[in-house]
């Protein structure tokens, strides 16, 4: 049996609406505070206290902090920047691999952290967003220091 298309197109319309209404207001708050946080050097700051985790831990250049504070924003965006990194022969390939996995496991987007903190409140939100930064940052290093060791016993 076939999909009544009328409804297929209401429903369609009725989702994109929705989500429409409660992420579009949410992406231009996050936007408009990244753009204050870059303004007032928050970004600055954050790129010179993020500077001894992201070039000793995970190995890779400062930069990569704009990729971490972009997907906050929106992880699409962090990719884009990550791959004219590479392109520009910043990142090799097991830096590209680590960086890959510290944007899909870091923090989730701006939107989601808002949707978590309305479902279990602010302060078990923001608990289990620490959390799971500081697992990600975790997770990242060492899987780029084993990826290092491997290219030691492989080479």
């Amino acid at each position: 049996r076939l999909p009544n298309i009328k409804a297929v197109g209401i429903k369609t319309y009725y989702r994109l609406y929705w989500f429409l209404k409660e992420a579009l207001p949410i992406f231009l708050v996050a936007a408009l505070a990244l753009f204050l946080m870059n303004k007032v050097g928050v970004l600055a700051a954050l790129k010179v206290a993020l500077r001894p985790v992201v070039e000793k831990w995970f190995g890779m250049p400062v930069d990569v902090v704009d990729a971490i504070v972009l997907c906050v924003a929106r992880h699409e965006a962090a990719a884009g920047m990550l791959i004219r990194m590479a392109d520009a022969g910043k990142l090799d390939v097991f830096q590209c691999m680590a960086a890959v996995l510290l944007t899909t496991i870091f923090v989730p987007c701006f939107a989601n952290i808002v949707a978590m903190c309305k479902r279990v409140g602010i302060k078990t939100g923001v608990a289990m967003t620490l959390a799971m930064n500081a697992s990600a940052f975790f997770i990242v290093g060492v899987f780029y220091w084993v990826l290092v060791f491997l290219r030691g016993v492989i080479s």
